[in-house]
Parts: structure tokens; C-alpha cells; sequence
């Protein structure tokens, strides 16, 4: 994306092509790559959601008192996965949101297509929504 921007930025027409082929579950996602969609970025809010839980539990330790939840034996703090899964998404969206419009205030078009070289000088691409040779 740097690239493309860049590119732009001195005059040069640009199209930044972005496809990933679904999953045999059918698995898909948007503009940002592995990391931003399915690898470094869940990861890391995952791995820190545990963090902070745990952190709770060790705050014993250092002074720290959590309420007891009667009969449990364990503190009232509860974590909801389906909370956590719905940030994390909502993370991603914001990521490939934000740089798509990045890439359009460069004047660099998003197509998101599996793209391969036709003749001298021709990008060809199939259009996703139409099934038309670009």
C-alpha cells in the first residue's frame, strides 16, 4: 500500500489489486493481509484480553481485592468471548476501512480482484460482482 501510495503521490495512475480466494469454509476477508485480517492484529487484542484477566487474578497479590461471588469460591469478574470476537471484528473493519480511504484521498484505485498480466502494459482482472474480464 505504501508503494501505491507513493506512486500516486508522483503522478502515476495506480490500482492496488486485493484478493484473497475463500476458504474451503468460505472464509474471506478484507483489504489489510494476513496480519491485519486473521494474524498479528486478533492475535495481539486476543492475547491481551487474556492478559487483563489474568492480571485480576494476580492483583491478589499486590493488595488488590475483587469481589467474591457467594458459593463460587472465585472472583465475580466474567469474561464474554462473544464480546471480545465482536471488538476484535470490529477492529478489522475499522483497519481495512481506514485504508481503503487512505488509498482513495491518494487517488489510488482499490479493486478487490485476483489480477494477472495480459498483454504488454494491460492488468487484466475479473470484475467480482459482474464475472466480466477487465
Amino acid at each position: 500500500m505504501a508503494a501505491a501510495k507513493e506512486a500516486a503521490n508522483h503522478g502515476a495512475r495506480v490500482a492496488l489489486f486485493d484478493y484473497v480466494k475463500p476458504s474451503p469454509q468460505g472464509t474471506t476477508w478484507g483489504l489489510g493481509g494476513t496480519c491485519v485480517n486473521v494474524g498479528c492484529i486478533p492475535k495481539k487484542l486476543m492475547h491481551y484480553a487474556g492478559l487483563i484477566g489474568a492480571s485480576f487474578y494476580d492483583g491478589r497479590h499486590l493488595g488488590w481485592q475483587l469481589p467474591e461471588v457467594h458459593g463460587r469460591g472465585h472472583s465475580g469478574i466474567v469474561h464474554e468471548w462473544g464480546h471480545l470476537v465482536e471488538t476484535v471484528q470490529n477492529k478489522v473493519r475499522q483497519l481495512s476501512f481506514s485504508y481503503k480511504a487512505a488509498l482513495r484521498s491518494n487517488k489510488v484505485k482499490y479493486v478487490n480482484a485476483l489480477a494477472r498480466f495480459g498483454s504488454a502494459g494491460v492488468i487484466e482482472y475479473e470484475n467480482p460482482s459482474s464475472g466480466e474480464t477487465q
